[in-house]
């Protein structure tokens, strides 16, 4: 008998064809019963529970392949707001930063480092290994673990536990305690390797480095998934950089939130970068991306900065923050181009720079806030802000900025090699991007229900069965029997994005049911409670 028989639902089955009408049976933890006919109810298969979904689509459940969940996988309430939008399954690790590996000798570096993207660490846990870290979230979750989750091992937390934010070249035995590192988190299961060369101190590697690094992904055949060294007047560069290093080490490629920021790389860099990447697929490498349907980004307010203010880590940059003559040198640097490194400022204005978070109750009137209301709030110019922001939350501020171009974004949604994610940080402050808890809904209300850009099959394929496949997750993603049943009904007219800029803390609606493993997780939009996700990493 089967657990669940759902009814004359409009199937968008994961593959990119075309919806059908049809029923499927769920039993235990799988699909094990899918039919496209229309049958008298007695030639069903018997079921505990029946039910009716006419009308309704069903899908396979969304995977999120780039949220910073790495720290927040390990609290009670993680999981509520991602099946509120119908994501069951989600990758951490993303961008070069990790929760693991970490060493004693420099574990408050990297807390400091991750806490606006990550959260904090409330329970100072320190992970030695990733195979620690994967073992702390089955004995914390057993049985209460909402959705599904799985890692990227980050080259950036990596760098930190060798030899924190020392800005020199690796020694040899450095090196090896890093590939020890890499080796150690891919044979534990970590999904892969990510980069983030835009942030120090992974921006401080060599590209003879780095390909050493990736190298260890052959072995495994892992993947490497990138956050570009530049997004704006450096993005071809950068986009030829991480191909050649792939090319090198014989690997696939994914790029990260491809995208070009600054108004004055709009369009023409994104088309010069898609062309480059055309080019090399021909020859058959292994390259994909991924975007986030919004125009605005978030991170760090200290990526701002020139690279080399971070040099010797955080209480180093903001003891130079102090400084008039650094301050000074900063308000030349941020008014120019420069060939080293992105300037996203330049020629983009400080009223598209709103901070999202900050600890110290005297700055919480600065959330929601963008640099110039703050310059006029406080009666100083934006560069005296911006670093008595950052030295008075000792750098741990965090931002939201508009640097991108929706014509941009919706261009590549529409590659036929990019998948859809939310790139979603977890501050524990302040007013988040309202990514964090609208995407999905937004591309199914936006890009498929309003603009029409995108089929809903093709948008369905670029969240579930495209990134199932880039993550080496071989049983979910689709509508096929054998598969888990990790599943989504809904009526397109009902899904609503309700988070914004103003308001982003809004959980979506229009989900009647999300399926984890078999199991009902939410119902009428409402989640259970009850934990039924797996780690995807390691033994069951």
């Amino acid at each position: 008998m089967l657990d669940y028989l759902i009814k004359n639902a409009k199937i968008v089955d994961g593959t990119g064809n075309a919806p059908y009408i049809g029923h499927v049976g769920i039993k235990d933890d799988v699909i094990s019963f899918i039919t496209d006919r229309e049958e008298e109810n007695s030639s069903y298969p018997a079921a505990c529970t029946v039910i009716d979904a006419r009308g309704k689509y069903l899908t396979p459940g969304f995977i999120d392949i780039h949220r910073h969940c790495d720290l927040k996988v390990l609290e009670p309430d993680f999981g509520i707001l991602e099946l509120k939008q119908g994501i069951t399954t989600t990758i951490g690790g993303n961008c070069g930063i990790s929760a693991a590996p970490s060493s004693k000798k420099h574990f408050q570096e990297l807390n400091n480092y991750v806490e606006p993207l990550l959260g904090r660490n409330k329970s100072n846990y320190i992970f030695e290994t990733y195979g620690q870290y994967i073992s702390k979230i089955k004995n914390v979750k057993k049985n209460s673990l909402k959705l599904n989750y799985g890692g990227l091992v980050g080259n950036g937390t990596v760098r930190i536990a060798v030899k924190g934010f020392d800005h020199t070249p690796l020694r040899p035995d450095e090196m090896n305690r890093v590939k020890v590192y890499v080796e150690e988190a891919l044979s534990s299961g970590a999904k892969g390797l990510s980069m983030g060369l835009m942030y120090a101190p992974e921006n401080y590697y060599t590209f003879d480095e780095l390909v050493q690094i990736a190298e260890v992904l052959h072995k495994y055949n892992g993947l490497l998934t990138v956050h570009l060294r530049g997004e704006g007047r450096s993005l071809v560069s950068s986009i030829h950089e991480v191909i050649k290093l792939a090319e090198k080490a014989e690997i696939p490629l994914h790029i990260s939130h491809f995208k070009a920021a600054g108004r004055s790389n709009w369009k023409e860099q994104l088309t010069r970068a898609i062309d480059i990447i055309n080019e090399y697929r021909a020859k058959g490498m292994d390259i994909t991306c991924d975007v986030y349907p919004y125009n605005a980004g978030s991170t760090s307010l200290y990526t701002l900065l020139p690279p080399s203010l971070l040099a010797g880590g955080m209480e180093a940059m903001v003891a130079q923050l102090k400084e008039k003559s650094v301050r000074q040198k900063l308000r030349r640097d941020l008014a120019t181009e420069h060939a080293k490194w992105d300037n996203l400022l330049y020629k983009l204005g400080w009223e598209n720079v709103v901070i999202s978070s900050v600890n110290k109750e005297e700055n919480r009137g600065f959330t929601g806030k963008n640099i110039k209301e703050i310059s006029e709030m406080t009666h100083k110019d934006e560069i005296d802000c911006i670093c008595d922001l950052l030295v008075s939350e000792a750098g741990k501020v965090g931002m939201v900025i508009f640097h991108m171009s929706e014509e941009d974004v919706q261009t590549v949604l529409q590659l036929d090699y990019s998948m859809i994610i939310s790139d979603s940080l977890y501050p524990d402050t302040g007013l988040p991007h309202p990514r964090l808890y609208g995407t999905f809904p937004r591309v199914l209300e936006k890009y498929i229900k309003e603009k029409k850009m995108l089929p809903i099959e093709k948008a369905v394929k670029k969240m579930t069965f495209m990134p199932a496949q880039r993550m080496s997750i071989e049983d979910r993603g689709l509508i096929k029997v054998g598969y888990k049943a990790d599943l989504l009904l809904f009526e397109l007219e009902k899904i609503r994005e309700t988070s914004t800029y103003i308001n982003p803390i809004n959980f979506g609606e229009g989900f009647d049911h999300v399926f984890v493993n078999g199991k009902i997780a939410v119902k009428n939009n409402e989640v259970t409670g009850v934990g039924f996700g797996k780690v995807l990493m390691g033994d069951d």
